[in-house]
């Protein structure tokens, strides 16, 4: 599969009238032997199948081309795959904080380790990943200057292909970050690649309008949640409030029935100068009071 889609990039390229020096280093196959020596020198860890498969066919990749503008010669493609002897495991920093989804930067965790695939990448590091100390591998990774880690395939299979198809051109993994291609990166691929630049600039897009959307509903979920917390402590307001009245109310009647009760309680008034006795009758001349007339 490797030889087909080489010899298929190859003619591609000698066939193009703005190519010029392709450079194809052809290299024998790794023994067994010594991938099975890799593995065991790096234990618990395994190559990828599709790795070692690749490895025995050619024990590496590594092939250059100039773009010819105005006459000059540029050395512009290169797609390169390293040698067995240079797949070294080696420690996997953490992602720094970036822009971008959390499904195209795949986390990777404090004992996760790579095996790097590209030493000529000059825009970050190409690498086979191992995530959290697992033997097989997860995925292939691109981690660029800032730190953070994208995803650029699951298998080396994927890879590879994905390679081909970019031409090698520079720094074509910047296309699946968020930034994407830097604009002197963009004109290589305009000149050799514009329909594969229109259509990655199209899923820019799409990913773009997919973030915007998603923050909308983030920002309308969290409005929505802002509005029902208002409103339950609107209510937790009004229940006190009927409850501080209730009491309130409360306290008034008990006033009121005790002030009643003392008034109930007390001695009954002397009745008042000429008013009537409990039978009826006037008081006599004995009962009042003698005045000076009556002596």
């Amino acid at each position: 599969m490797a030889e087909a889609h080489m010899t298929a990039l190859l003619n591609y390229l000698r066939a193009d009238p703005h190519v010029a020096n392709v450079r194809h280093v052809v290299r024998p196959g790794c023994p067994l032997s010594a991938i099975t020596a890799w593995e065991e020198r790096h234990a618990p860890k395994k190559l990828p199948d599709d790795f070692k498969a690749f490895l025995l066919t050619t024990d590496g990749l590594d092939v250059r081309y100039d773009l010819i503008l105005r006459g000059t010669a540029f050395p512009v493609g290169a797609l390169c795959v390293n040698a067995l002897a240079n797949a070294d495991v080696r420690p996997a920093p953490a992602p720094c904080a970036g822009p971008g989804d959390s499904d195209e930067r795949p986390a990777t965790g404090q004992n996760a380790v790579c095996v790097d695939l590209d030493d000529t990448c000059t825009c970050g590091r190409v690498a086979i990943v191992y995530e959290n100390g697992d033997e097989v591998a997860t995925h292939v990774g691109f981690q660029d200057i800032a730190g953070v880690w994208h995803k650029l395939a699951n298998t080396f299979s994927q890879y590879y292909r994905l390679m081909v198809v970019h031409l090698g051109l520079p720094r074509w993994q910047l296309k699946f970050t968020p930034v994407g291609l830097d604009p002197d990166a963009a004109s290589w691929h305009r000149l050799l690649r514009p329909e594969q630049l229109a259509v990655d600039l199209g899923r820019g897009r799409m990913r773009r309008k997919a973030r915007r959307k998603k923050s909308k509903s983030a920002l309308q979920a969290q409005q929505q949640q802002q509005q029902q917390q208002a409103a339950a402590a609107a209510a937790a307001a009004a229940v006190t409030s009927l409850s501080s009245a209730t009491t309130r109310g409360t306290s008034a009647t008990k006033a009121r029935g005790a002030s009643a009760a003392r008034i109930s309680g007390r001695a009954p008034l002397p009745p008042r100068r000429g008013s009537t006795t409990a039978g009826g009758s006037r008081p006599t001349s004995a009962s009042r009071p003698r005045g000076r007339n009556d002596v």
